[in-house]
């Protein structure tokens, strides 16, 4: 997680990310665009959103690019948003309907880059009223993470999550 108030982050501080080779881990993921169009990206999404919560909280930086093989990022190339607010409402909707419990704390955050794009930071806080699954279309699935990202929980974890 970027180590700030997220409506303190800035664009230099995505560049630092880069210079400071700061990789994927257990509470940073990457991510070059988003797109919530299907309902398969939007169960990855939901996915991603939920491990943080069940795990601990994390930044889904979404408008990084990244070597996939290593987690490393290598540029901050933005996404092209044309309403704002409207995108921020429609991210805010798909998590809020799409996980149960509802995830009590989280933040949807833009910066607008130089070169006219956005990067968006949704950022999850670890919940205390948890596990949280994913309910989207008849969906029935827990998630949670490590440092290689994010993995479906099995009977045993999700037994002891609920201890």
């Amino acid at each position: 997680m970027i180590p700030k108030d997220i409506s303190q982050i800035t664009e230099s501080d995505l560049f630092a990310l880069i210079e400071n080779e700061t990789y994927e881990r257990k509470d940073i993921e990457y991510k070059q665009s988003l797109s919530l169009y299907t309902d398969k990206e939007k169960k990855e999404f939901l996915a991603d959103v939920s491990s943080f919560a069940n795990s601990i909280s994390g930044d889904l930086i979404i408008g990084i690019t990244e070597d996939k093989a290593t987690g490393k990022p290598n540029a901050v190339v933005g996404i092209s948003v044309e309403n704002i607010d409207q995108e921020k409402l429609r991210i805010e909707g798909i998590i809020q309907s799409g996980i149960q419990p509802r995830i009590p704390q989280k933040d949807v955050f833009y910066i607008k880059l130089k070169n006219g794009n956005y990067v968006l930071i949704v950022r999850i806080y670890r919940s205390w009223i948890g596990p949280h699954r994913i309910i989207f279309n008849g969906w029935d699935k827990f998630y949670s993470r490590t440092s290689a990202g994010k993995y479906p929980l099995d009977v045993d974890e999700i037994r002891l999550a609920f201890s």
